[in-house]
């Protein structure tokens, strides 16, 4: 609660997402460029970056609120390689970093729980949103990795190369899930930990699995043939596979869009993000207080 007394929101209203739903941020130059409403610099930039990264840190036990913060930390003063130099900080970029704090005030024992029984099944969600950028149409791709049913890497990124369909976007998504995926098979591997294998990857796109499973290439797939052989590679090794998931399941949506309240609460359940100062919100997932591990 620290962060919310030093921003002077401790008489605010707390808030049950961490972004409006569909909200984009945009750059000075563009509300320019569209002659729209004069806009409002912030006069002194070192607060939003001190602010940005204590939010940063936050996102590594609150996985809801990290394509928030990745929307905001893109305006900050410096050379930013998804966003032009003069990608400065506006009032209402402000605004949206204490929206995201005021999430923190409606349930400040947010985190994830971990059992020591657990299964090794291990299973990943990859989604994107495309074009999502307003300012360039770069789409944001994310994904998430569960072990068992509890959170163990997320991801929300936006690409560096604007994309020609949703297909396209959604397979360079899934390869940076698998490698994700076998980053993270060698750990346990090295760890000693026990692999299960084939790991689960699920997408929304079913133009993107077919893909996976067509051997031939197409003139207009040729572009991304790269990833193509990857993902296939891992396929035939058993090392993935992939499955169909409907849209409003699908996990990572979280990491690439801001959703209403409804789907958000939803989609975090499902993530196994509990509040550890409510006993009542563990029971039926916590046999034994002992056996669980809070990440903090």
């Amino acid at each position: 609660m620290e962060l919310i007394t030093d921003l002077g929101l401790a008489g605010s209203k707390p808030s049950t997402t961490p972004m409006e739903c569909n909200q984009r941020f945009t750059t000075v130059e563009y509300d320019q460029y569209l002659n729209l409403k004069e806009v409002e610099k912030l006069p002194d930039a070192g607060p939003y970056r001190r602010l940005v990264g204590k939010l940063l840190y936050l996102t590594m036990t609150r996985p809801g609120i990290c394509y928030a913060v990745h929307m905001l930390s893109q305006f900050m003063p410096v050379c930013h390689v998804y966003m032009p130099v003069h990608a400065l900080p506006k009032e209402v970029t402000h605004g949206g970093c204490n929206k995201t704090c005021e999430t923190k005030k409606k349930a400040p024992g947010l985190g994830l729980l971990m059992s020591s029984k657990q299964s090794p099944r291990r299973t990943t969600f990859c989604d994107v949103d495309w074009p999502s950028c307003p300012v360039n149409r770069r789409s944001v791709i994310g994904y998430v990795m569960k072990l068992g049913n509890f959170l163990v890497s997320w991801k929300s990124k936006k690409q560096c190369t604007i994309s020609r369909s949703s297909a396209e976007v959604e397979y360079r998504s899934m390869a940076a899930a698998v490698s994700e995926i076998l980053w993270l098979t060698g750990l346990c591997k090295e760890l000693g930990a026990e692999v299960e294998l084939p790991v689960e990857l699920h997408c929304d796109s079913k133009a993107a699995i077919q893909i996976t499973a067509n051997p031939i290439f197409y003139e207009r797939t040729k572009h991304i043939e790269m990833y193509l052989h990857f993902i296939r590679e891992r396929i035939q090794q058993g090392v993935v596979k992939t499955r169909y998931v409907m849209s409003k399941d699908q996990e990572a949506d979280l990491f690439t869009k801001a959703l209403e309240r409804s789907q958000h609460e939803y989609l975090m359940s499902k993530l196994g993000v509990l509040n550890l100062f409510a006993l009542s919100s563990l029971r039926g997932n916590v046999e034994e207080r002992n056996e669980h591990v809070p990440v903090t």
